[in-house]
């Protein structure tokens, strides 16, 4: 693929769920120096908020980002469903009945 270029659908949900997971485990490519994601963001964020380091704008700004990540994954993973009717059905059936969990 080159930039610019449009996947098609398999492809693209196969890149995303094969992103997702490795940005939540922190490759060294992803590393900026403080911020982490899954649960080492959270282990993060606990000892910036007992050490007092914290930003109330990064903390705002961060919570919304990751509350709008999950509201739109079982959206995504539905309408990936219908895009790949029939291919996968059973695992996304799995995971939007779960309701992301």
């Amino acid at each position: 693929m080159w930039p610019g270029e449009v996947a098609d659908d398999a492809t693209t949900v196969k890149q995303v769920l094969t992103f997702a997971p490795e940005h939540a485990a922190n490759p060294q490519k992803w590393i900026f120096e403080h911020y982490r994601a899954g649960l080492e963001g959270f282990d993060n964020w606990i000892r910036a908020m007992q050490e007092g380091k914290v930003s109330d704008m990064g903390v705002r700004y961060n919570a919304g980002v990751w509350l709008e990540c999950r509201r739109n994954a079982v959206g995504f993973l539905e309408e990936a469903k219908k895009r790949l009717a029939g291919q996968v059905d059973g695992p996304f059936d799995e995971v939007i009945s779960n309701d992301g969990v």
